[in-house]
């Protein structure tokens, strides 16, 4: 369960009812895990609705956990994306009756919608590809974010994809929990030779090797995720951890396209995909955004169109008066046709290849053409105006002789 998944539970929890720092109100448990309570709060000074996450009290003693608890309010204060999930504040809970306190909490942006984990249980396992594409370019966008300043996730898993609803788009993403994030500079022990960090079923072959991990381990787990989406299973599985580990570090994954429920996939993304389970971190997109470009531009070729890999709306609404180009990066915040193509056809279907959206390099090509020809008529005009003057105008007069 992810820590700042809304989960109407109604349960009240060991704080409940505390006020921290005369501002948040704990109103009800709405999440537990192994590290963490998450709280249902208010925020009573401007009237808005938060999460809190506080560390368990046993977990006090624990360095690393306190570490790690302390890394992801120092990463989201760092990072500030819209797919990344917001930290207004961090504290620590008073000791009040007989609570002893001094637990770190986080303040952080309450989000009122499913895991990516829950959506894929209560849809059967799989998306639409569209659908699929919108979720993880909103990824892409929020970890290439990361990537520049320096930072790599290392936990990207479904339960860390949270959907909202915002504007025009019900999938809205928001990344969560950078706990085992990596900062520049940081000294953590658990960045030490043979540890291994993550969920198993989404970790690098290097990261199941101890070794460390850069941006590429990240899209590996993009690659995994996307995977899952369109196939409705990753590529590697297992009765235990260490099997999975040994199968990402050595074993080659199955064709996404070979997969029963991945077989309409246009042949140009699942290369993308495949790509990006490499073995060597060397062979896959150098980061997030890299691997985003990768996803538009396969996308293009496979001749969708922008509404069929969820760029089809923005939060002010829908995108259908405007001109889209597919070729660009993609955008900050896109969003999906939930149901796929709007027109009822399969969206695997290829399209051909006039109906495809220019590219920027012929539409400024044609922009410029068309400025010289306005150019040009616009002066061939005025000459024959400034001509036709002259032949208009009467002749001079002769002076008389003297």
């Amino acid at each position: 369960m992810s820590s700042l998944v809304a989960e109407a539970s109604g349960a009240r929890g060991p704080h409940a009812g505390l006020v921290l720092d005369g501002q948040f109100r704990l109103d009800a448990l709405i999440g537990s895990g192994s590290m963490a309570h998450v709280y249902r709060a208010r925020q009573l000074v401007v009237e808005r609705n938060v999460a809190i996450k506080i560390l368990r009290t046993e977990l006090l003693a624990r360095a690393d956990v306190l570490a790690r608890f302390r890394r992801e309010a120092a990463i989201a204060a760092r990072l500030e994306h819209p797919h990344v999930a917001i930290v207004h504040a961090t504290g620590t809970v008073p000791s009040v009756g007989g609570h002893p306190g001094g637990e770190p909490y986080l303040a952080l942006e309450f989000l009122d919608g499913p895991s990516l984990a829950q959506l894929l249980e209560r849809e059967g396992g799989a998306l639409p590809l569209g659908r699929a594409l919108h979720i993880v370019l909103a990824l892409c966008d929020a970890l290439g974010e990361a990537h520049a300043r320096g930072i790599v996730h290392r936990d990207l898993k479904p339960e860390n994809v949270i959907l909202v609803h915002r504007g025009d788009d019900a999938d809205f993403v928001k990344l969560v929990d950078f706990g085992l994030a990596r900062m520049p500079g940081s000294a953590d022990v658990q960045t030490r030779a043979g540890a291994v960090l993550g969920t198993p079923r989404y970790v690098s072959p290097e990261g199941a090797q101890g070794r460390d991990v850069g941006p590429a381990a990240d899209c590996y787990a993009l690659a995994t995720l996307l995977y899952q989406c369109l196939a409705g299973r990753t590529p590697f599985d297992g009765e235990d951890a260490l099997q999975v580990l040994l199968q990402h570090a050595t074993a080659s994954p199955p064709e996404l396209t070979e997969l029963d429920r991945a077989r309409g996939v246009p042949e140009p993304i699942a290369r993308v995909v495949m790509h990006n389970l490499a073995k060597d971190p060397a062979a896959r997109a150098p980061d997030a955004r890299a691997l985003g470009r990768a996803l538009v531009e396969a996308a293009r070729v496979a001749h969708l169109e922008p509404e069929q890999i969820g760029l089809s709306s923005t939060l002010l609404g829908s995108q259908k008066t405007l001109t889209p180009v597919l070729g660009s990066a993609p955008t900050a915040c896109p969003s999906s046709q939930r149901s796929g193509s709007p027109s009822g056809r399969s969206i695997h279907a290829k399209r051909p290849a006039e109906r495809s959206v220019a590219s920027p390099r012929r539409a400024r090509v044609r922009r410029a053409a068309a400025f010289l020809l306005y150019f040009v008529v616009g002066a061939l005009a005025a000459l024959l105006v400034a001509h036709g003057v002259g032949l208009l105008a009467p002749p001079p007069r002769a002076e008389a002789a003297p």
